[in-house]
């Protein structure tokens, strides 16, 4: 009874073995779902970054009125 344990947990482990390769393999290329998934992170990114810009300038600006005010 042992060895049959012992030979499916080989064939098992070898067929993980030849099945990773593939899967892996198969992730390298991109389509172009994943190309334009990447195209609306890169532009989400930059407008967050521009809005963060713009909201250091104008509170920039309003404590410059701030101190304008209180001189």
């Amino acid at each position: 009874m042992e060895i049959v344990v012992k030979i499916r947990r080989f064939i098992f482990f070898l067929m993980l073995a030849c099945t990773v390769p593939f899967a892996l393999s198969a992730c390298d290329t991109e389509g172009p779902a994943e190309e334009a998934g990447e195209s609306v992170d890169q532009a989400t990114e930059q407008t967050a970054e521009a809005a963060e810009d713009t909201m250091e300038q104008a509170q920039e600006k309003l404590e410059d009125m701030g101190d304008e005010v209180d001189q």
